[in-house]
């Protein structure tokens, strides 16, 4: 592929990427997403599923299991609550949280 086709593709493939997370943060139907942005609907479609199947072949990432086994704290009573949705989290925080267990939350999730 020509340097040129190649950076068009390529600046294709992010604008579809910004669009496909702008809608899956709408809460809008596909359908309903692409009215109110002027898109057609079977175009989305197509890239959704392009991006999807170019995701799957690279989202494979090698685990190293350690052979020792660290203590795990009782985090029961921390006071957050990590809530895991299709492409984002949520730490929700009573009133009383744990400010060292929310350190330790953060610092893991910044290593993902």
């Amino acid at each position: 592929m020509e340097a040129s086709q190649e950076l068009i593709s390529k600046s294709k493939q992010k604008y579809w990427q910004n669009h496909l997370a702008s809608w899956s943060e709408s809460g809008l139907s596909q359908k309903h997403y692409c009215e109110q942005h002027l898109l057609a609907l079977s175009t989305f479609c197509h890239w959704k599923n392009k991006l999807a199947e170019h995701s799957e072949k690279t989202s494979f990432y090698p685990l190293a299991v350690s052979s020792v086994v660290a203590p795990v704290e009782d985090t029961s009573n921390s006071g957050l609550r990590l809530v895991v949705g299709e492409n984002r989290y949520r730490v929700e925080l009573e009133k009383d949280f744990s400010t060292d267990s929310l350190k330790k939350l953060i610092l893991t999730l910044e290593s993902l």
